[in-house]
C-alpha cells in the first residue's frame, strides 16, 4: 500500500513545490505587488496572485457611514470611520467585483469629517452632491463632501433634543428637501454590576449564576428635517417599543427590496441583523419587524459583535446586498429574496468583503505561530483570534519571499472550529458572550513528530488539540481540556501559553490564578503537574497586570532561546496596562507615566539555565532604537527562524489583525 500511494504523495510534493516557484517568480516579477519582499517593521502583505484579498478594516471596528459615487465608477465607493482605538475616518474606491460577485476595493484614503469619528453618521447623495449627517452633543451637523480636499465641510447645525444617548442614525426618506430620519436611542441602563469592575474581588454573576448588572437596550425614535437644517416635526418614538434591540443599532440604512417593499437595516452588539418594514404612504410608519434568515430559514446570526450593515446595490442593481462590518472585518451579503411563507428576508451567509492591494489580516486580537504546518519546506502561520476562529494562513512563497494568502478556518474534530464564551462565560459579562479571544501556540505536544496546539481563551481555559493527521495532512482531535491534578488548569484569561522543553522535560508556561509566570510539567497528552512560580534575580515573583478581574491575564508567552546564548528566554506580548515584573514600576505602563505608550513586546533573559531557569527584569523590545508600541488590549509576538544561523525574526499578532514583521537586525533589547 505504501508503495502505491508513493507516487500520489510524489505528485502533491511536486505540485506544491511548483506552485513555490511560481509564487517567487511573481515576487519577483512584480516586486510592487502583495507578494512583495518583506519590510522590517511594516504589516505583511497579502501574498494573493492577483492581489485580492480579505478587507482590511482601519480599526478594530470600522462602522459604514455610507456609499457615494465619488470616482465615477459603475459602483459606488465606500465611507467607513474607525473607532476610538484609531479614530478616523477613511474612502474605498470601488476596483470591481471577484468571480463569486463580491465587491473589490482599493485606494484607502483618510478624510477628515466634522466631528469626533465615535459620533453617530451617515453620508448620502443629494441632488447630485454627497453630504454627511453627524450627530454630536445634542447637535445635528450637516456637511457636504470636498474631494479635492478629501473632506466634509460643515455647512449648518441644529439643536434637537432626544431622550438619551445616541447610538446611530439613519435616513428613511428623502422627499423634496425633507429627510425623515430615526436615531438609535438608549435606555441609560448601567452594564456594570455593583463594585469596581477591574477591582480584584469583582464578580459580575450572583449565587444562581445571574448577571448582577443591567442589560442595556435602544429604540428608535423618529424627527423631520429640512435642507438648510431646520427641524420640522416632534421626536416620537418610532419603533413597536422601548426595547427594540440588545445594545444599540449601531447603523441604520434603508434597503430596497423591489416590487415596492421598503424598509431599514440594522445591526446590534450580539450579532443580530433586523429588517423593520416602513410605509412612505403613511409618513414612515412602522409596519412590521423581520427576521434576517439564511435559505434553511434560520435566523442570521453574524460572526462578529458590533454587527453594522450598509445597503449596496446587488450586481445587477435590482436588489440591496449589503457590506456588514463587525469587530473582526467586513463581510458581504447577498440578497435571495423573502420567505412568501412568513415575510422574513433571506441573505446569504457572510463573506469577507475584499480588497485590492492590501495587508494580510485574520480578525481582531490576532495571535500567530510561525510554523511549517503542511511540511512544503516553508513557515506558514497557525493564529486564533477574538471571533473565536483557530486559522491556517497558507505560505505559498517560500521563507525568503513569502506570499501569506488569506486565513482558512481549522477544523477540530471534523468541524470548523468556532469559540463563543456564552452567557456565564466571561468575567466581563453576558454582553461579551460572544468572543472567543482564542490563543494558541503551535508544539508537538504528544512528541510524534507532528505540530499540536495548545491554547488558551476567554473562559480562561487551557487545552490541547492533538495532531492525527499526516505530516502533510495535519488534522486536529476535538479539543480536550488540560488538568492539573483532578481540576482543569485554570489561571487569568486570554493568555498564548508556552511550551517547551527544559532539559527532557516538557513544561507549560502560562498565568496563573494570582496572575503570575508559572511553570507546569507535562505527565501525559491531557495532564500536568505542579511545577513553581517563575522568578527575577532577586527572588520575586513576576506579576502581569495591576488591574483585577477582566484587566488580568492577556499575557503571550514565548519560550525561546531569543539571544543565542544556549539557553531558553521568555518573549512576551502585553497589553497596554500591562505592569511585568511588579504593579508599581511594572513595564510597560509605567514606563512612560504621563504616556502609558502601549501594548509591547518584553524580553525576560534568563540568566539560570534550562532546568533552573531565573530571569533578569524584563526589558522593552525596541526597532531601530524606539519601544514596539502596538495599541492598546495586547500584542502577540511569535518568533520566526527564516535564517537559522542568525536566529530567529519576529512577528508580532495587532489588535487590528495586522501581522508586523521585525527583521532581527532590526530589533535591540
Amino acid at each position: 500500500m505504501k508503495n502505491q500511494e508513493r507516487p500520489i504523495i510524489e505528485e502533491k510534493r511536486s505540485f506544491r513545490a511548483f506552485r513555490r516557484v511560481l509564487a517567487v517568480f511573481f515576487c519577483c516579477m512584480y516586486l510592487s505587488g502583495p507578494a512583495q519582499t518583506l519590510v522590517s517593521g511594516e504589516a505583511i502583505k497579502n501574498g494573493s496572485f492577483n492581489g485580492i484579498g480579505d478587507f482590511p478594516s482601519p480599526g478594530i471596528s470600522a462602522p459604514p457611514l455610507g456609499v457615494a459615487p465619488v470616482y465615477g465608477g459603475e459602483y459606488p465607493d465606500l465611507f467607513l470611520r474607525s473607532d476610538r482605538w484609531y479614530p478616523g475616518a477613511y474612502l474605498y474606491r470601488w476596483a470591481g467585483f471577484n468571480k463569486y460577485g463580491v465587491p473589490v476595493f482599493t485606494d484607502e484614503t483618510e478624510i477628515k469629517i466634522p466631528v469626533s469619528c465615535r459620533n453617530a453618521g451617515t453620508v448620502f447623495t443629494f441632488r447630485k452632491k454627497i453630504y454627511g449627517l453627524w450627530y454630536e452633543s445634542g447637535k445635528l451637523i450637516s456637511a457636504i463632501y470636498q474631494q479635492d480636499k478629501k473632506q466634509f465641510d460643515a455647512i449648518d447645525s441644529i439643536n434637537i433634543k432626544l431622550p438619551g444617548d445616541v447610538g446611530a442614525l439613519g435616513i428613511i426618506q428623502i422627499k423634496g428637501d425633507e429627510l425623515s430620519l430615526v436615531f438609535s436611542v438608549g435606555d441609560g441602563v448601567e452594564y456594570h454590576a455593583d463594585g469596581n469592575y477591574r477591582g480584584e474581588d469583582y464578580f459580575p454573576y450572583d449565587g444562581e449564576g445571574i448577571y448582577r448588572g443591567g442589560l442595556p437596550t435602544s429604540a428608535l425614535f423618529q424627527v423631520t428635517v429640512k435642507l438648510p437644517l431646520r427641524q420640522s416635526s416632534d421626536v416620537v418614538l418610532w419603533s413597536p417599543d422601548k426595547k427594540d434591540i440588545k445594545g444599540t443599532h449601531y447603523t441604520i440604512f434603508r434597503i430596497d427590496l423591489g416590487d415596492g417593499k421598503k424598509g431599514i437595516i440594522s445591526g446590534s452588539l450580539l450579532g443580530k441583523l433586523t429588517y423593520m418594514e416602513y410605509s412612505e404612504e403613511k409618513g414612515n410608519q412602522f409596519i412590521k419587524k423581520y427576521r434576517v434568515v439564511d435559505t434553511k430559514g434560520n435566523t442570521i446570526r453574524h460572526p462578529g459583535v458590533f454587527t453594522m450593515p450598509i445597503a449596496y446595490p446587488s450586481k445587477n442593481g435590482t436588489y440591496s446586498d449589503l457590506i456588514t462590518s463587525c469587530e473582526g472585518g467586513l463581510f458581504y451579503m447577498k440578497y435571495l429574496g423573502v420567505d412568501k411563507t412568513n415575510g422574513n428576508i433571506i441573505y446569504s451567509d457572510p463573506v469577507n468583503l475584499k480588497y485590492k492591494g492590501g495587508e494580510l489580516v485574520a480578525g481582531t486580537l490576532v495571535v500567530p505561530s510561525l510554523v511549517d504546518w503542511d511540511k512544503d519546506g516553508d513557515e506558514d502561520i497557525i493564529c486564533g483570534n477574538s471571533m473565536g476562529y483557530l486559522l491556517f494562513i497558507e505560505n505559498i512563497g517560500d521563507n525568503e519571499h513569502p506570499a501569506f494568502i488569506d486565513p482558512k478556518r481549522i477544523k477540530a474534530g471534523g468541524f470548523k472550529y468556532f469559540m463563543q464564551n456564552g452567557y456565564g462565560g466571561n468575567i466581563q459579562g453576558p454582553y461579551e458572550t460572544r468572543w472567543g479571544y482564542l490563543c494558541p501556540n503551535v508544539i508537538d505536544w504528544n512528541h510524534d513528530g507532528l505540530p499540536d496546539l495548545v491554547m488558551n481563551d476567554s473562559k480562561s481555559m487551557h487545552s490541547v488539540f492533538i495532531n492525527t493527521g499526516s505530516p502533510t495532512r495535519p488534522q486536529l482531535a476535538p479539543q480536550h481540556a488540560l488538568y492539573l491534578d483532578e481540576l482543569e488548569l485554570r489561571g487569568t484569561w486570554r493568555c498564548k501559553p508556552a511550551a517547551g522543553f527544559m532539559g527532557d522535560k516538557m513544561v507549560y508556561i502560562t498565568l496563573d490564578d494570582d496572575d503570575e509566570f508559572h511553570l507546569y510539567f507535562q505527565v501525559d497528552d491531557y495532564n500536568l503537574v505542579e511545577g513553581y512560580k517563575l522568578k527575577l534575580t532577586d527572588g520575586r515573583n513576576i506579576k502581569a497586570n495591576f488591574l483585577g478581574a477582566g484587566g488580568t491575564g492577556r499575557i503571550k508567552f514565548n519560550w525561546v532561546d531569543w539571544d543565542l546564548d544556549e539557553v531558553k528566554d521568555l518573549v512576551v506580548g502585553t497589553p497596554r496596562h500591562a505592569t511585568i515584573p511588579e504593579p508599581e514600576e511594572g513595564l510597560p505602563y509605567r514606563y512612560e507615566k504621563e504616556g502609558k505608550p502601549g501594548a509591547s513586546v518584553l524580553f525576560l533573559k534568563n540568566v539560570g539555565n534550562d532546568t533552573n531557569p531565573v530571569f533578569n527584569y524584563p526589558k522593552l523590545m525596541r526597532f531601530k532604537g524606539a519601544p514596539i508600541y502596538l495599541g492598546q488590549h495586547s500584542c502577540a509576538p511569535a518568533p520566526w527562524y527564516r535564517n537559522a544561523e542568525k536566529g530567529p525574526d519576529l512577528v508580532v499578532g495587532m489588535e487590528k489583525g495586522r501581522l508586523i514583521y521585525y527583521n532581527r537586525d532590526d530589533l535591540s533589547w
